[in-house]
């Protein structure tokens, strides 16, 4: 009896530890995890104090939260980005047109000034062909031009400053 019993007790154990699977399995994380922090947050017409009590609450300090809200196409339309105090930073409004390209960027400070403008080119493809970023007073800063490959993905993205002088080149590799 003890014998079975023992054979059976083992049989358990193995299987135990031959088809366990980790918490990192649940949370969908790869590699060598050490921690992970996430805060959830219910984003409404009481965002400001949701963030406030919430702040109050974390032991840890936190430089910004953010809210994002969507259009019904899942496009990015707004994203505010929040002190840790609670109050807004600035925020970013998101502009696109009938085919879901994003056409435009306007990002305000805390007080509602705009204080940067980003204005997108497509080509005949629909791929993003450059970024022309504005400051305050409506004059260019700098333009960012994308280039693809046959396949049509990005492969190049060169920066020109105010004068266009390339000042920045990235190179994507797939």
């Amino acid at each position: 009896m003890k014998a079975s019993t023992l054979i059976i007790l083992f049989i358990t154990i193995c299987s135990h530890i031959c088809f366990a699977q980790s918490d990192l399995n649940d949370f969908n994380l790869k590699g060598k995890v050490k921690s992970t922090y996430e805060v959830k947050y219910m984003v409404g017409d009481e965002i400001d104090e949701i963030l406030k009590e919430n702040a109050k609450k974390e032991k840890k300090s936190v430089d910004y939260k953010f809210s994002y809200e969507f259009s019904k196409n899942g496009d990015l339309t707004l994203k505010c980005r929040y002190k840790p105090d609670g109050n807004i930073y600035d925020k970013s409004i998101f502009i696109f047109d009938d085919t879901g390209n994003q056409t435009r960027e306007h990002h305000y400070r805390s007080d509602g000034h705009e204080y940067l403008k980003c204005i997108n080119t497509y080509d005949e493809t629909n791929k993003l062909y450059e970024k022309n970023i504005y400051t305050i007073n409506e004059t260019l800063d700098r333009t960012h031009v994308y280039i693809y490959d046959e396949q049509g993905y990005r492969i190049e993205e060169d920066c020109y400053n105010s004068e266009r002088i390339k000042s920045q080149k990235f190179t994507y590799v797939y």
